[in-house]
């Protein structure tokens, strides 16, 4: 149902009339002046509840509030979990058979009680608004990927507040919720989100697996790992904010208080220990890098390997020259240690864990980023020794990085909701374990049973075949004495 001129009218001139009326800390100029200036957002909130013009006021107020309240227009790379936004268990990618972008989340990358669920809720909203001004207000797709996933990957108070930001303060913003390769095992917690949503919101929920997916998301968008044509690596790349003042990489200030010493974190001609223990003397404007994640790597072990992901986007107008150095040289790969990020690129560093070595090894070890401004973007190895030669201490930017460890199964904590729901999830965490063993005793009877077929179909055809061997009639032939035989 499409709302009229005048009903989308009237509906911002009410909100207006409120506005003024009210205390004015109630509510961010930003969301006031999208209120005034923006009629397809007010027009959502009518959609969103079916012309329902005291609901759809009611909800535009609350979203008013609430976006003050939380802090919404606040929110940026700079102030959000970059752990959380690099682990790769949300982000945007690809569009659906209707042209709308989609948000993916992993399931599969997500442990409950790994992050605070501030931070998680924050994230979320970060992304949300992102993509609202991308798609300038209109619809993109929610696509779980539940490939892998079990009782663990699920959280129930973060599904909720998802759930409720759509119900809540983001009218008529989704297209499809695209459930994909979902195990039986949650098939129980999915009717306790169900639920949770509205009426209206469930007939969006689509249960797809790779044979019948293409009806919702064409080949040319399905990503390689649900069986479509799409090579696609998530790398976060933050909006482009401008440096206010001076800072140094990721805008703290290094002021080095403890010893440490690093060296490169692979092989090379300048593999020298270096000593860092005095301040950076010299502050000059702007950063040259942005870390993701910020204040630690976080090591993940994946197909054999444990590994650990660094993105640095140069936030400068100038080419930068950056060296990773690490107190423990003989127990990481790192690639690329060294070379150029052009001016508005980013690069993807991966530190690998030598073998013989692991990851509880880890947690004290440190890695150390330098990062000087250059005016040439291409420069031969021994072309960038030759620049950290002669580059001036006070001209380079150094920030430190904490290593830790992903934890591979969380802490179970009380789910919030109801107490049903919450008695129903602790049910199906307990009985994950107990599930998989009866599954994979399940799989052993069923070839136990393969094998007893195969037995009783060998006997009954040598029963038949005896049966009938010893069955025929012998008055046929009659055998006399003279050795003759008669008929």
């Amino acid at each position: 149902m499409e709302p009229t001129e005048d009903e989308i009218t009237n509906l911002q001139q009410k909100a207006l009339e409120q506005v003024e009326s009210s205390d004015s800390t109630l509510y961010h100029a930003k969301d006031v002046e999208k209120l005034k200036s923006d009629r397809q957002w007010v027009r959502r909130f009518l959609i969103h509840h079916d012309l329902d013009k005291d609901k759809a006021f009611n909800m535009l107020m609350d979203t008013l509030k609430w976006r003050q309240k939380f802090g919404a227009n606040d929110i940026n790379h700079t102030n959000i979990n970059l752990q959380i936004v690099c682990s790769g268990s949300m982000f945007p990618c690809s569009k659906d058979k209707d042209d709308k972008p989609m948000f993916i989340f992993k399931a599969k990358n997500t442990v409950k009680g790994t992050y605070k669920s501030e931070d998680m809720q924050k994230v979320l909203v970060y992304w949300f608004d992102r993509l609202e001004k991308q798609t300038k207000g209109d619809k993109f797709s929610i696509f779980f990927e539940m490939t892998g996933a079990g009782i663990s990957n699920f959280d129930l108070e973060f599904v909720q507040y998802l759930i409720g930001l759509f119900r809540d303060y983001y009218p008529d913003l989704v297209n499809y919720i695209i459930v994909f390769e979902m195990s039986w095992i949650l098939n129980a917690a999915w009717k306790i989100v169900k639920n949770m949503m509205p009426s209206k919101a469930v007939s969006f929920v689509k249960f797809v697996g790779r044979s019948d997916l293409k009806d919702l998301v064409p080949p040319s968008e399905q990503l390689v790992e649900w069986g479509g044509e799409k090579s696609y690596h998530f790398v976060f790349e933050p909006e482009f904010l401008p440096a206010a003042g001076p800072t140094t990489i990721n805008g703290q200030f290094d002021d080095a208080r403890k010893k440490v010493t690093f060296a490169e974190g692979t092989t090379s001609n300048d593999s020298s220990p270096v000593e860092s223990t005095d301040p950076i003397k010299k502050l000059f404007p702007g950063q040259l890098l942005q870390l993701t994640p910020a204040e630690e790597i976080v090591f993940r072990r994946e197909d054999g390997e444990t590994t650990g992901l660094l993105t640095m986007t140069n936030t400068a107008t100038c080419n930068v020259a950056y060296k990773i150095k690490t107190t423990s040289p003989d127990k990481y790969r790192v690639r690329p240690s060294a070379g150029v990020i052009n001016a508005g690129a980013a690069l993807n560093i991966t530190v690998h864990i030598q073998s013989g070595y692991s990851a509880s090894q880890l947690v004290r070890d440190k890695f150390l980023v330098m990062a000087c401004a250059i005016d040439s973007d291409t420069l031969t190895n021994q072309q960038l020794i030759e620049v950290w030669k002669k580059t001036s201490e006070i001209a380079v930017q150094q920030h430190r990085l904490r290593c830790s460890v992903a934890p591979s199964d969380a802490k179970d904590e009380e789910f919030s909701g109801s107490i049903s729901n919450s008695a129903a999830l602790k049910l199906l965490q307990e009985m994950d374990p107990k599930l998989e063993s009866i599954l994979n005793e399940q799989q052993r009877l069923r070839s136990q049973m393969k094998q007893m077929r195969l037995l009783v179909l060998i006997t009954v055809v040598l029963s038949i075949m005896l049966a009938f061997f010893f069955s025929r009639p012998s008055s046929q032939y009659e055998f006399i004495d003279n050795g003759s035989c008669s008929t």
